[in-house]
């Protein structure tokens, strides 16, 4: 079973620091 919310919540947090890092 694949956990969305999981998954979306560690992409967004990728793309959080992404963006944090300029």
């Amino acid at each position: 079973i694949v956990n969305y919310a999981m998954i979306g919540t560690v992409l967004g947090h990728e793309v959080g620091h992404s963006l944090d890092s300029g």
